[in-house]
């Protein structure tokens, strides 16, 4: 009987050296993290601009800016789902979501790999794509209408339940800009191409998160290889474009500022969700057990230790430098077991560190998008400035273009095969989606043979 009054006093020490253990290394953690949780306090999206407003309401038929503003005012500056929708607004809608997807102009297989290209899909299917054009011009010409704003900032209240605007009809902005150019409106064309780019480059400055700013990032992808495929068959028009292009077509200079700015929104979100999981907890277990088992507190900081990077140092010269932005090992989100179940800070807060370590995502992936964008619209430069030059000096140019357009860590190389400009991609995606087709006239392609620089492996 005393050997086991002396087991269990002794079991009861241990258990309360673990529990005072697991409390000092949340502390700890917490305290570790608060230069983590200062570089990602933001303020939160307000969501009561114009471009928002155009944003939200942009697959329904209400032209008026002050129309707009009224509505959402009174929707909290926020959509609801459809099905709460009020009818005076259900009636004005310009689309169904189902109908949404003949609109896409790119042809994809059941893997997501695409088959054609936007400007070959459309001309295999030209009566088609220009009746939808036409029959969708209002909706076309509200997704024109989102270029004109600055601010597309959108106000996003519980990242898991909330619906999002419909950037799909963004996206699909290239349909009508491949009909145009086949329709033999070329200017037309390359103007709503560059209003796209525009879009998208908001989008990707915008305080609406990773899920905005990654629509931005594609936006500007496809659009800039249409405008690419376009100047293949026609490179006179390297000379001719809308005055507004020269901006939309330039490499942005402020990736790093966008991607600290994401990160804050999605920390933001995190945030809110994590103050939203003791109730869903209780509902659950008992509820003095959620205390035991979940810290709001360290859960803050798990996210805070996997977002912070992208506003830190390292990130910031990453970007500078075109190196691939890496993830610190305290980012990691597949860490070692002993991190992800087995610290005393998990300990005391195993729900936590149980969501955090299975949910999260690579996190630096989303940086290489902003990075290979980048280098897309630098190999697109590098298209521009060998349709300027006299044709019977291009193939001659073209090694010196290359040079010229490359950055500090990443060449431009010519793919003879494809007959396209190409870099090595950070991303994991195939690098022929980021191509720029190049127009060399047959004789100077055989003259330079062995000469042009080759496809990086």
């Amino acid at each position: 009987m005393k050997k086991l009054k002396i087991l269990l006093t002794l079991l009861a020490a241990i258990l309360l050296m673990v529990v005072i253990l697991s409390l000092l290394s949340v502390q700890r953690d917490n305290r570790a993290a608060e230069p983590a949780m200062r570089l990602l306090q933001s303020e939160a999206p307000r969501g009561d601009g114009e471009g928002t407003d155009a944003l939200w309401l942009l697959p329904y038929n209400i032209p008026d800016a002050a129309e707009r503003r009224q509505i959402m005012a009174q929707l909290g500056n926020h959509m609801p789902a459809d099905d709460k929708l009020p009818e005076s607004l259900r009636h004005r809608k310009l689309i169904s979501d189902d109908e949404g997807e003949t609109l896409n102009c790119i042809s994809k297989d059941q893997d997501g790999n695409i088959v054609a290209g936007c400007l070959q899909n459309v001309r295999d299917h030209a009566d088609a794509y220009r009746a939808a054009v036409a029959q969708h011009a209002k909706l076309f010409a509200n997704a024109d209408r989102v270029s004109q704003y600055r601010n597309l900032d959108v106000r996003i209240l519980n990242v898991v339940t909330d619906v999002i605007p419909k950037y799909q009809y963004l996206a699909y902005q290239t349909t009508p800009a491949a009909v145009d150019w086949l329709d033999g409106k070329p200017e037309a064309a390359f103007a709503r191409i560059c209003r796209n780019i525009r879009t998208g480059k908001t989008l990707q400055q915008s305080r609406g998160g990773l899920v905005s700013a990654m629509i931005g990032v594609a936006m500007v992808r496809q659009n800039t290889k249409l405008a690419a495929d376009m100047l293949a068959e026609q490179p006179q028009w390297a000379g001719k474009l809308p005055a507004h292009c020269a901006d939309a077509f330039a490499p942005a200079a402020d990736h790093a500022e966008n991607f600290c700015r994401i990160m804050q929104v999605e920390y933001h979100y995190m945030a809110a969700d994590i103050a939203r999981y003791p109730s869903q907890l209780s509902e659950e277990m008992p509820a003095w057990l959620v205390p035991v088992l979940f810290s709001a507190e360290h859960s803050k900081t798990l996210a805070a230790r996997q977002l912070a990077f992208a506003c830190e140092e390292p990130a910031r010269q990453a970007f500078a430098q075109d190196l691939p932005v890496s993830t610190p090992p305290e980012a990691d989100p597949s860490p070692d077991p002993w991190r992800k179940y087995g610290s005393f800070s998990c300990l005391r807060n195993l729900v936590g560190c149980t969501l955090t370590y299975t949910e999260s995502a690579d996190f630096a992936s989303y940086a290489h998008r902003l990075q290979d964008t980048h280098m897309q619209q630098r190999a697109f430069q590098a298209a521009l400035a060998l349709y300027r030059l006299p044709e019977h000096r291009r193939a001659a140019e073209l090694p010196a273009i290359l040079a010229q357009h490359g950055s500090p860590s990443r060449q431009l190389s010519y793919d003879p095969e494809n007959k396209a400009i190409m870099f090595s991609v950070y991303g994991d995606y195939p690098s022929e989606e980021w191509r720029i087709p190049i127009a060399l006239p047959q004789r100077q392609r055989g003259e330079m043979a062995g000469k042009l620089p080759s496809l990086p492996q």
